[in-house]
């Protein structure tokens, strides 16, 4: 088998067998199968509801429904003119500042959202596909404002816009996402 150590005088058989002596092998079955406890099954710990004191945002014009936190409001604002409702979620603490806000309108519009109908859906929401722009990492930051898109299509034919502006706080980012998390359709 060949020798151990610097000098080539111990055989590594000789070591390998003085290891295998050491062993010792013990009967666990036996005292497995003679136990006459019961093991206690656990039950699994409930999870928190995240959004139990969230308020719910519900609209029927559009059919759908988001919860936000309870210490943001909403606004919502009709432009008849041009078939779209804006809805702005804006932290009470704040309320000059809105951070994010949901455009609803009849269709796809490339003069208000560029290609974004024709690019490959990578999210969803409330079920249905959705296209999901992020801005530059934080390292590559160079504006002041930085927000992320998700465009989407209503089952029917109604398009969202949900833009949450950030500027990479990560507490804003959360509340978006988690937004999101709660949207569906109603109908």
């Amino acid at each position: 088998l060949g020798t151990l150590g610097n000098n080539n005088s111990v055989p590594t058989e000789n070591v390998f067998n003085q290891i295998l002596s050491t062993i010792k092998f013990t009967d666990q079955t036996a005292q497995i199968s003679n136990s006459t406890t019961t093991p206690t099954p656990i039950a699994p710990s409930p999870t928190p509801n995240l959004f139990a004191s969230w308020n719910t945002y519900s609209d029927s014009k559009y059919n759908f429904s988001f919860k936000f936190p309870n210490d943001w409001m909403t606004q919502t604002k009709d432009y008849p003119q041009d078939n779209q409702r804006l809805v702005n979620i804006i932290k009470n603490s704040s309320p000059s500042v809105v951070s994010l806000s949901f455009t609803i309108t009849n269709g796809w519009d490339r003069g208000q959202f560029g290609n974004a109908q024709d690019q490959p859906k990578n999210f969803s929401v409330g079920g249905v596909p959705a296209y999901r722009m992020d801005p530059p990492t934080k390292a590559e930051q160079q504006l002041e404002r930085y927000q992320t898109n998700v465009y989407f299509e209503a089952p029917d034919g109604h398009v969202f816009v949900f833009i949450c502006t950030h500027n990479w706080n990560q507490d804003y980012l959360n509340t978006c996402n988690n937004l999101l998390s709660t949207f569906k359709f109603t109908q």
